[in-house]
């Protein structure tokens, strides 16, 4: 299965190189990465443009202007050709075994579509802010994602890896 991480970044030169390493480092190395730059105005570009140099997974893509978060997410996403799509905001990092442990537990579940896992979040400057750490199921059926967010969101956006699903008739790409 290709996995794909989803990257969206605006003015993330702070951050970004740590965020790819993360990436990039991960057991599972079967992904691209499409980096999706919302129109910054630092050296983000070069960062990134550096990482692309050397490994041929990293797409970098920039907005002509700034969107809002979810519309570059689209913008994004409509860049991806895999199985799987997975997001990681430029300030956060995934543990090294996160792509792999989400992808061991979906594969060969009849109704395994979405997965989530730990982030950590970090301060501007790198203290942390949270270690953010889910439930042991890891796999969600469809009642246990309902009856848990009808209380409240329980799952932190760049935690989750979720089966991507194309709608030929209108060839776009979108999630399940």
């Amino acid at each position: 299965f290709p996995s794909h991480d989803n990257k969206n970044c605006h003015n993330s030169e702070d951050f970004i190189e740590e965020c790819l390493e993360s990436i990039i480092n991960q057991s599972y190395q079967n992904f691209e990465v499409i980096v999706w730059d919302n129109n910054s105005q630092d050296q983000t570009e070069t960062i990134v443009r550096r990482f692309s140099d050397l490994d041929s997974r990293i797409k970098y893509f920039k907005g002509e202007i700034f969107v809002p978060l979810g519309s570059a997410r689209n913008l994004a996403l409509s860049k991806c050709n895999g199985s799987w799509i997975a997001f990681l905001d430029s300030d956060d990092l995934w543990d090294s075994h996160f792509i792999l442990d989400q992808i061991t537990a979906l594969s060969g579940k009849e109704n395994g579509v979405f997965g989530y896992g730990f982030v950590t979040e970090f301060l501007q400057d790198s203290s942390l802010i949270k270690k953010v750490e889910p439930q042991r199921q890891n796999v969600c059926s469809e009642k246990f994602v309902f009856d848990k967010l009808l209380k409240g969101n329980f799952i932190y956006f760049s935690s989750f890896l979720l089966a991507a699903y194309r709608d030929w008739e209108t060839d776009r790409k979108s999630v399940v």
